[in-house]
């Protein structure tokens, strides 16, 4: 495996409000990289020559306007339901991204396990070109109709999407490509309370995303592939037992699949991904003082549709095919306003690619604690101060995360020390 070069940026923002509703975001970044890639091994201690790169980019400029009546939907039952009996929401987002950069290399000596840090580079500021835009627009209308005292709801909605999307040469301003497509994006959602703490659901929704535009580390580099769009079926249950809540469901998810074709070194659609799964989740406070939250996901990701159907059947890169989290807290009977809390996150093995013979992740575990204490403030009568203690990754595990189809992987984070002080006025 490679590790990927470091990374270093300074970020300024400033955005601007203007009296329609736009909102304009002007960021400005600069970032100094070692790009090279060394493989993990005590060869010479660790020792490296690496060429530095210095680059500054971008300018981004990004306009977003919203309708006023326009809605959100609210969660329930860990998916989307509204909570009002008519809707109409529109949508208007128009992003521009405008970039060049200037590059200076130098080689230096470095250590992987004692990294050099490098400094901002002295380089001119460069006027930004244009090299893509992006404009998403939406419309969409919902119902829900109520019977049997509310015991049972029906919602039925649409959303008409449309995604334009071009890219543009960062030298001459030529337009390099350019997509204009819309979709109908339908949803229906039912709810069924034979008791009034038990909830039984079901759904059906389609959604649109914009597609991917491949990166320059392609042949491909600069295509733009058609928006994806999803479905979703679910169905579930929620039982609210008083002191805490359990909710059970089943799904399935369906959406293109895009993968790195070694041979042509290129970006590609190949078929479908088609998730399907089981969701356990519980929350409460089962003794006072003891709350939990935690589940569970089994998990079958399958390719289908594949070129030729030579991966047809095969197991989706990353997508691990169990994974679990628990977190809890406890508030210190002895010591009035100190609460110790813990968490358990386990993700199983994985595979990162579709050749053969496959190669794979394997499963790890991270394991968090911390405290928080909360007391009054003394410049604020009636307020508290809450002081915040956490170690992420107590064990400090070495171990992979997860990764994408451009043959990237994470690196999970090292042993973590956080500490907070918030103040309530």
């Amino acid at each position: 495996m490679e590790l990927s070069g470091t990374q270093r940026s300074l970020r300024r923002c400033t955005r601007r409000d203007r009296p329609d509703g736009a909102r304009y975001r002007l960021r400005s970044l600069w970032g100094s990289r070692l790009p090279n890639r060394w493989a993990v091994s005590n060869f010479h201690h660790g020792d490296q020559l690496q060429w530095r790169g210095h680059q500054q980019q971008f300018h981004q400029l990004q306009p977003i306007s919203n309708v006023p009546d326009g809605r959100r939907w609210p969660t329930c039952c860990g998916r989307h339901w509204p909570d009002w009996p008519r809707a109409r929401g529109d949508r208007y987002d128009l992003h521009r991204e405008y970039w060049r950069w200037s590059c200076r290399w130098d080689a230096i000596h470095t250590n992987i396990y004692d990294p050099i840090v490098v400094a901002k580079p002295n380089i001119p500021t460069l006027q930004a070109n244009k090299v893509s835009t992006t404009t998403l627009s939406s419309l969409g209308l919902a119902d829900t109709l109520s019977a049997a005292g509310k015991r049972i709801q029906l919602t039925a909605g649409a959303r008409l999407q449309q995604v334009t999307a071009a890219n543009f040469n960062p030298t001459t301003g030529a337009q390099t490509s350019y997509y204009n497509q819309s979709a109908l994006s339908p949803s229906v959602a039912l709810v069924f309370k034979p008791w009034q703490n038990v909830s039984i659901y079901g759904n059906w929704i389609q959604g649109l995303e914009r597609g991917t535009i491949v990166g320059a580390t392609f042949a491909n580099a600069g295509e733009i592939f058609p928006p994806y769009k999803s479905t979703q079926y679910e169905a579930g249950i929620k039982v609210d037992w008083g002191k805490f809540t359990t909710t059970a469901s089943v799904f399935q998810i369906s959406r293109p699949f895009t993968f790195a074709d070694v041979t042509t070194n290129t970006l590609v659609l190949g078929g479908d991904q088609r998730n399907q799964g089981v969701e356990l989740n519980v929350f409460g406070e089962p003794m006072e003082g003891v709350r939990l939250l935690g589940g569970v996901m089994f998990l079958d990701a399958v390719l289908a549709k594949t070129q030729s159907g030579l991966t047809d059947g095969w197991i989706a890169p990353f997508s691990p095919g169990f994974s679990l989290n628990l977190a809890g807290e406890w508030d210190l009977p002895f010591v009035r306003g100190l609460t110790l809390n813990g968490r358990i996150v386990y993700t199983g093995s994985q595979y990162i690619d579709t050749t053969w013979p496959r190669r794979s992740l394997p499963e790890w575990t991270r394991f968090d604690l911390g405290a928080r204490y909360a007391f009054e403030n003394p410049g604020a009568k009636g307020r508290l101060l809450v002081a915040r203690f956490n170690v992420e990754n107590v064990l400090d595990s070495n171990y992979w995360v997860s990764g994408t189809a451009a043959t990237t992987l994470f690196l999970g984070m090292p042993r973590k020390f956080l500490l907070s002080l918030t103040a309530d006025f």
